[in-house]
């Protein structure tokens, strides 16, 4: 099933020919998977029922999964949104003769101090309460922004955190204290554990 919206995601590759000839294969791969995989929906639950049943008539009817158009602004390339944007649509009005009220929905958003155990630097990031939930989902940022798919995180930032990890861990150039205190921390559990 198809979910996404034309034009949704915050910035598509575009490269020349030239570009095109230099860039190995992997990589445009991974471009193209990330131009087409189709983001998890989070303003909507889609039905994977194939049919419904309308109750009166018993007739089947077939199930339309149709997504909430989502505009993402440039602010959310600086920050850590989790997916969400925001919504234009109407709201219903109490009486049935009444017009439709046009209305904007905007994600609640908030600066948080965040730490990444990798890079061993505290961030302030712009994050919305929902990215709050999935980093405690993923037990802290650095697994928030490993596990989870370029077109799931939205957001530049969330990329550059994500090639900063990835070349750190490549590199082992993980914090020095950090694995001298995770070595004694393990030596004492381990003498501990035999006495």
């Amino acid at each position: 099933m198809k979910y996404s919206v034309a034009g949704a995601l915050p910035y598509v590759y575009r490269w020349t020919r030239e570009v095109d000839s230099l860039l190995p294969e992997h990589y445009k791969q991974r471009c193209q998977e990330f131009m087409e995989r189709e983001p998890a929906p989070v303003h909507f639950r889609p039905n994977l029922n194939r049919f419904t049943v309308r109750e009166s008539t018993g007739e089947r009817i077939p199930v339309q999964n149709v997504p909430v158009q989502v505009r993402y602004p440039q602010e959310c390339n600086k920050g850590l949104w989790g997916g969400e944007g925001i919504v234009y649509g109407y709201k219903k009005n109490k009486g049935p003769m009444k017009p439709k009220l046009p209305a904007i929905w905007k994600p609640f958003i908030q600066k948080r101090v965040l730490y990444s155990e990798i890079l061993d630097k505290h961030f302030i990031i712009t994050v919305t309460l929902r990215t709050m939930d999935l980093i405690d989902e993923h037990f802290g940022l650095d697994s928030y922004i490993l596990k989870t798919h370029e077109s799931d995180l939205c957001s530049k930032l969330g990329m550059d955190l994500k090639r900063e990890m990835l070349l750190a861990l490549a590199r082992k150039s993980l914090y020095q204290t950090t694995l001298k205190n995770s070595n004694r921390c393990w030596r004492s559990t381990r003498s501990s554990s035999f006495q």
